[in-house]
C-alpha cells in the first residue's frame, strides 16, 4: 500500500510539474483586454494585424526600392501614402514613414524587413502586453532585429474607424 501512494504521489507532482511548465511557456500570446467594436483583441490578433502592416509596408517599399534600383523612378510618395493609409497612424505616416522613404529606402533596399521585424510573424518570440484599452494597446514584441540579434520592438496600436492602425514609431539605426 506504501508504495502504491509513493507512486500516485509521484505521478500527481510530475503532472503537476507538466502542467505548470507547459503554461508558463505558452505565456507568449497572452490576451489582451483592448477592444475595438466590442471585441477582445488578443495577443494573436495584435500580432496578425501588425504582421499585416508590416508585411504590406516591406512589399510596397521593396517595390518602390526596386523600381529606383533598376532605372525607373519609384512612386510619388502621395501614391505610397494611400497605400499604407489602412495600416499607419497619420503622424507616422507624415513623419518616420515618410522620412524613411525619402532617406533611407535605398541604404536599406533588400534588408528592411529588419525596421518592419513583424512582416514575418512566425519569427516573433514573446509577446508582452503593456498596457490595454478600448482605445489603445501597447506590447513588447521580441522579434530578430538583425541577422545575429533578436530584441523587443514596442508596438503601440490604437483604435481608428473601428479597426487598429500602428502608432509606435520606426526604430532602426544604419
Amino acid at each position: 500500500m506504501r508504495i502504491r501512494w509513493r507512486t500516485m504521489l509521484l505521478f500527481m507532482l510530475l503532472c503537476l510539474v507538466i502542467l505548470t511548465g507547459t503554461c508558463l511557456q505558452g505565456s507568449a500570446r497572452v490576451t489582451a483586454a483592448a477592444q475595438a467594436d466590442g471585441g477582445v483583441l488578443s495577443a494573436d490578433e495584435l500580432l496578425r494585424l501588425g504582421a499585416e502592416a508590416h508585411a504590406e509596408t516591406v512589399r510596397i517599399f521593396t517595390a518602390a526600392f526596386e523600381a529606383d534600383l533598376y532605372g525607373s523612378s519609384k512612386p510619388s510618395w502621395q501614391e505610397v501614402r494611400s497605400q499604407l493609409a489602412p495600416y499607419w497612424d497619420a503622424a507616422l505616416l507624415d513623419g518616420d514613414l515618410s522620412s524613411f522613404y525619402y532617406e533611407q529606402l535605398s541604404a536599406w533596399g533588400y534588408e528592411m524587413g529588419f525596421v518592419f521585424p513583424l512582416w514575418q510573424p512566425e519569427n516573433a518570440e514573446e509577446i508582452k502586453i503593456v498596457s490595454a484599452s478600448a482605445k489603445e494597446i501597447v506590447a513588447d514584441i521580441k522579434v530578430p532585429t538583425s541577422y545575429t540579434t533578436s530584441e523587443y520592438i514596442r508596438l503601440k496600436m490604437v483604435a481608428r474607424d473601428g479597426g487598429w492602425v500602428i502608432a509606435s514609431p520606426l526604430s532602426y539605426a544604419l
